[in-house]
């Protein structure tokens, strides 16, 4: 009954060979255990599209999610550079993984967060909600008053918005074998479980603490 996590890495440049490298690495670690889950994050050096297929081959029946990023965070490192992916596999007999993805965020962030609470809203056993928005369109004000005000339970919603190596121009949702931008991918957490969220960061303060008292299209 237990759940494991097991995560790969590469640096590789060429799509196939990374992805062959960072699955491998997470399944040999799960020693013979099923995966239900692959969570990928990926920097934009990479083919989106023929990476997330490369991965999904070698984790045929496998629900994947997740997003491109500003770096990568991996088995205690982090690199921030053009070819890093990271792949996340997750055992459980305990908890369930759901994954959808949605379009449209640029344009009606609110019709967004009240179409994922509505899938939400379609189970009776969710602990959990990840969502990888991008995050260079979009209110998220407005996304996340939508959802939260029509979820029916209280639940915890983590996640962070997909990047694209500080270029401001494109970046990358996955799900349903799909890559897009634009969008919202987000992943369910069901079963029996309990959801915490722990945040920590590599960074030391070196200036005063600023309060914030204006802002715009927040």
């Amino acid at each position: 009954m237990r759940t494991t996590a097991a995560v790969g890495f590469s640096r590789l440049i060429d799509e196939t060979q990374a992805a062959t490298q960072a699955v491998t690495a997470a399944i040999d670690q799960l020693e013979g255990k099923r995966a239900i889950f692959a969570l990928v994050f990926a920097t934009t050096g990479y083919d989106q599209a023929q990476l997330l297929h490369a991965i999904g081959d070698r984790l045929p029946d496998t629900p994947i999610s997740g997003c491109s990023g500003e770096g990568i965070i991996a088995l205690s490192e982090s690199h921030e550079c053009d070819h890093a992916v990271g792949v996340m596999l997750i055992s459980s007999e305990r908890i369930q993984f759901e994954t959808l993805i949605v379009e449209g965020y640029d344009i009606d962030s609110t019709g967004c967060g009240e179409k994922i609470s509505r899938w939400v809203n379609s189970f009776d056993d969710a602990v959990g909600l990840l969502l990888f928005p991008d995050g260079l369109v979009g209110n998220c004000t407005r996304f996340l008053h939508s959802l939260q005000g029509s979820i029916r339970v209280p639940l915890t919603v983590s996640g962070g918005t997909s990047a694209d190596a500080m270029a401001f121009e494109r970046t990358y949702q996955y799900g349903s074998g799909r890559v897009i931008n634009a969008g919202i991918s987000a992943v369910l957490i069901r079963g029996a479980g309990h959801f915490e969220v722990a945040i920590s960061h590599g960074c030391s303060p070196i200036g005063l603490e600023r309060t914030v008292t204006r802002a715009e299209n927040g």
